[in-house]
């Protein structure tokens, strides 16, 4: 049990870590550190998928912003591909949380003029994230109940 917490919590800690090369502005590092608050570092540490979906999110939020504002790089978009696939992935819910992320910053933070520009480049990491996304409905139609997170016995 101890060594599953300790994989999961290093595995969350690189998640969380990530976008702190691209946070540039003060109010983005303060808004970062609200985010990975005491709630989300138990979470990182425990041994079950809670650790990665709430760390995914809020790398992907990050990652989001920082590409909405104009910034870019492969390191971005690499990191953002990834942290939308473990968010897609994680758990049942995941692809509406993957939304629900992508709709928040959408409606939150203004549009840059490079907006058709970040549509072009984000094809390809969309896709990956539409494969985890099909890739996790296929696994909760297989392999849990009906209306349950629970896998079948």
């Amino acid at each position: 049990m101890y060594a599953a917490r300790a994989v999961s919590a290093l595995a969350c800690t690189l998640i969380l870590l990530c976008p702190l090369a691209w946070l540039r502005t003060r109010w983005e590092r303060v808004a970062w550190l609200c985010g990975v608050g005491p709630l989300t570092l138990y979470v990182a540490s425990s041994a079950a998928t809670n650790g990665l979906e709430v760390t995914a999110s809020l790398c992907l939020i990050s990652t989001s912003i920082a590409i909405r504002r104009g910034r870019d790089g492969p390191k971005l978009w690499t990191t953002w591909t990834a942290s939308a696939v473990v968010l897609a992935s994680a758990k049942s819910a995941g692809p509406l949380f993957l939304i629900f992320d992508l709709a928040a910053v959408a409606l939150v933070v203004p549009r840059s003029a490079a907006l058709r520009d970040i549509a072009r480049r984000a094809r390809l990491p969309l896709a990956v994230a539409g494969l985890a996304t099909m890739a996790n409905l296929v696994w909760s139609l297989r392999f849990t109940k009906p209306g349950s997170s629970v896998p079948l016995s």
